[in-house]
């Protein structure tokens, strides 16, 4: 049997772009996660008074003894947000933590995979 669709809010910016939440609030941690998106501009942090801001990448040394890029073009690095995170006391967000690391995956380690004008995934089989 087919039900209808529910109307549900969604958390969105300014701009009406959904901001990927799957977690309430379990504390009074700010949760950082991304906008609905497939490439990312900035991060955001919402609070638990239901406010949110958007933040810059952070830098490579903003975490002491890190190894590796912080982020590449679009796409923060997963590990190094997961210990920013723990550094600052934020929640990351599981779903946005998935879709960085998937994305940071396919942009990393495989570039064949995306279209080398738009970013995007390319249709064709890597060779």
């Amino acid at each position: 049997m087919r039900k209808k669709l529910e109307t549900i809010e969604v958390d969105s910016t300014q701009g009406g772009i959904p901001i990927v939440r799957s977690l309430g609030f379990l504390s009074n941690s700010p949760l950082l996660t991304v906008e609905l998106r497939q490439k990312w501009y900035s991060l955001v942090l919402v609070y638990s008074d239901e406010t949110h801001e958007h933040i810059s990448f952070p830098l490579v040394d903003e975490v002491p003894g890190f190894r590796g890029r912080a982020f590449s073009d679009h796409v923060p690095n997963p590990e190094f947000l997961r210990r920013y995170c723990a550094l600052n006391n934020y929640l990351f967000d599981p779903l946005a933590e998935e879709l960085i690391t998937g994305r940071w995956v396919e942009e990393a380690f495989c570039p064949e995979l995306l279209d080398p004008k738009t970013g995007e995934r390319s249709n064709e089989q890597p060779r």
